[in-house]
């Protein structure tokens, strides 16, 4: 059975393919993207690398070698740096994004 890749976890991955941008990283199953400008090293095609996933912008699964504050597997108490009632809060975990804690994951009347 293929080991699936999951937003908020920590996964070893090798290094299958190298472009201008980035690297794709894959666990012999699905590939994912380590830009260049999230990479602590130069890697060659084969190398493994340790990353922390996440959504990028446009809901992609994505890579990036900074380690987070806080993973699916732990927790810790976190910075808001903006809130959008729609939405929910959105809170720095230590990457370069900031992450959002939905509405629906919050209190009821978190609002007040």
């Amino acid at each position: 059975m293929a080991s699936e890749l999951y937003a908020g976890e920590m996964a070893t991955l090798r290094v299958a393919r190298i472009q201008e941008y980035g690297y794709f990283l894959t666990n012999g199953f699905e590939d994912v993207m380590l830009h260049k400008k999230e990479a602590k090293n130069n890697y060659e095609e084969n190398d493994e690398v340790e990353v922390f996933l996440y959504h990028d912008h446009q809901g992609r699964l994505s890579a990036t070698e900074t380690i987070p504050t806080v993973t699916v597997d732990s927790f810790s108490i976190l910075k808001v740096v903006e809130v959008k009632r729609s939405l929910g809060v959105f809170v720095d975990i230590g990457i370069q994004k900031d992450m959002l804690l939905s509405k629906d994951d919050l209190p009821y009347d978190w609002a007040t």
